[in-house]
C-alpha cells in the first residue's frame, strides 16, 4: 500500500517536473532581439512588435522573439558584435558605429545630406543593398550576420532658439550635429557640437548649443520646445539611413527550417513599410501640434538653399574620392546605383504611391523583396 502510494507520488512529481522543464525549455527557445531604442519607440511599437506577433502566428509559435530595448542586452555600439557572437540572435544595427566592419555599406550611409524623404531614401537603400550590392551582403556575412534591410529617418532640420534662415545667421551659432551633418554645419560657418540625443535638452537650456540638427519628431520625443526651440528651418538637410533593421546571427539562421526562413523573410516588406509609415505620420502630427503651440517653420533664404545644393554635389564627389582612396571594392559603383535608385523611388513615391501606403508596399515587394536573394 505504502509502495503504491509512493509510486503514485513519484509519478505526480515526474509530471510536475516535466511541466516545469518544458516551460523552461519553451522560455529558453525565445529568440532575442536587441536594440538601443526603447519599447515605446515607433520602430518597436509600430514595426517590430506587429512583425514578431505575425511571425509567431506564421510559424505556429516555433519562432518567438523577445525584445531587449534601451541597450539592456547590448549598446548601440556593441550590437553588431553581440549579434556576431550570438549573444543576441538578432538586432537593430546602427551602421555608423561600425565603419571598419561595414565599409561599403557606409559609402551609402555617408550620403546623408542627399535625403529629403524617408520613403524615397529608405527604399533606395534597400534596393541598392539587397538587390544590387552582393558585396554589401557579403560584408555582413563576414561578421556572421545575415541582413534583411533597414529604414531611413525623416529628413533632418535645423531647430533653433532664435531665427536661422540665411548664411549670415550661421555666424557664431553653436549647433548640435554629428557625422556628415557636422561637416555641413561647419561649412555653413557655424560651430558643430557633438553630444548625444539625450544631452540636447540640457545643452539648449544652458546655452551650450543654440540649435540642433535632427528630425522634427524630436520636438516631441526630446521635448525641445520646453528647452527653448522656437524656430525650425523648413529645409530638409538629409536623413540618417543607416538603421539596419533586421539582422540575424548566421548560426541562428541556419538552425531554422525552410518554412521558418520563408516566414521571416515574407514579413520584412510589411515591417519596413510600417516603420516608414509611422515616421511619416508622426512627423505630420508633430508639425500640426507644435505649430499650434507657437513653433515657427521658417522659410529658408535662397542663399542657404543654393549653398546646400552645391554642398550636396561636393559630398558625392568627396565620398567617391574617399572610397577610391580607401580601395573599398565596389564603393564607387554602389554610390552610382544608389543615386539612380533615389531618382527611381522619387517617381514611385510621388507618382505611383501618392501617399497610399498599400501601393507603396506593393511597389516595395515588386521592385525589391520579390527579387532579393
Amino acid at each position: 500500500m505504502i509502495q503504491s502510494k509512493l509510486l503514485a507520488f513519484l509519478g505526480v512529481c515526474c509530471v510536475f517536473l516535466s511541466f516545469i522543464f518544458s516551460a523552461t525549455s519553451a522560455q529558453a527557445d525565445k529568440l532575442s532581439y536587441t536594440a538601443y531604442i526603447l519599447p515605446k519607440h515607433n520602430t518597436v511599437k509600430d514595426g517590430l512588435e506587429p512583425y514578431f506577433k505575425e511571425l509567431r502566428k506564421k510559424t505556429n509559435g516555433s519562432i518567438d522573439y523577445q525584445f531587449h530595448g534601451g541597450g539592456s542586452l547590448a549598446s548601440a555600439k556593441g550590437t553588431l558584435k553581440a549579434v556576431t557572437d550570438g549573444i543576441a540572435d538578432s538586432g537593430l544595427i546602427v551602421e555608423a558605429y561600425h565603419r571598419k566592419n561595414l565599409p561599403i555599406n557606409m559609402a551609402i550611409v555617408d550620403l546623408a545630406l542627399l535625403g529629403t524623404n524617408a520613403l524615397i531614401v529608405g527604399n533606395a537603400v534597400n534596393e541598392t543593398v539587397l538587390r544590387q550590392c552582393p558585396e554589401c551582403l557579403k560584408t555582413y556575412e563576414k561578421n556572421n550576420v545575415i541582413h534583411f534591410g533597414g529604414y531611413s529617418t525623416p529628413p533632418y532640420h535645423l531647430m533653433c532658439k532664435e531665427p536661422f534662415k540665411s548664411l549670415a545667421d550661421a555666424k557664431g551659432r553653436k549647433v548640435r550635429a554629428t557625422g556628415r551633418h557636422a561637416n555641413w554645419v561647419r561649412a555653413l560657418g557655424a560651430t558643430p557640437v557633438s553630444i548625444t540625443g539625450a544631452e540636447i535638452y540640457e545643452a539648449l537650456q544652458r546655452g551650450q548649443v543654440d540649435c540642433t540638427v535632427g528630425a522634427e519628431a524630436w520636438l516631441r520625443s526630446y521635448n525641445l520646445k520646453d528647452a527653448g526651440v522656437k524656430y525650425v528651418l523648413d529645409l530638409p538637410m538629409g536623413t540618417y539611413h543607416g538603421a539596419s533593421l533586421m539582422n540575424v546571427n548566421l548560426d541562428t539562421w541556419d538552425s531554422f527550417s525552410d518554412e521558418e526562413k520563408a516566414a521571416i523573410k515574407s514579413g520584412i516588406p510589411r515591417l519596413t513599410r510600417n516603420v516608414l509609415e509611422s515616421y511619416v505620420t508622426e512627423t505630420e502630427s508633430v508639425r500640426s501640434q507644435y505649430t499650434q503651440q507657437g513653433v515657427e517653420w521658417v522659410k529658408p533664404g535662397q542663399d542657404i538653399v543654393d549653398f546646400l545644393a552645391d554642398f550636396q554635389k561636393k559630398e558625392v564627389e568627396n565620398i567617391k574620392a574617399d572610397v577610391s582612396k580607401k580601395k573599398i571594392k565596389g564603393g564607387v559603383e554602389v554610390i552610382d546605383k544608389f543615386l539612380a535608385n533615389l531618382s527611381k523611388w522619387e517617381k514611385i513615391v510621388n507618382e505611383e504611391a501618392q501617399g497610399d501606403f498599400d501601393k507603396l508596399e506593393a511597389a516595395m515587394v515588386r521592385e525589391i523583396y520579390s527579387k532579393a536573394p
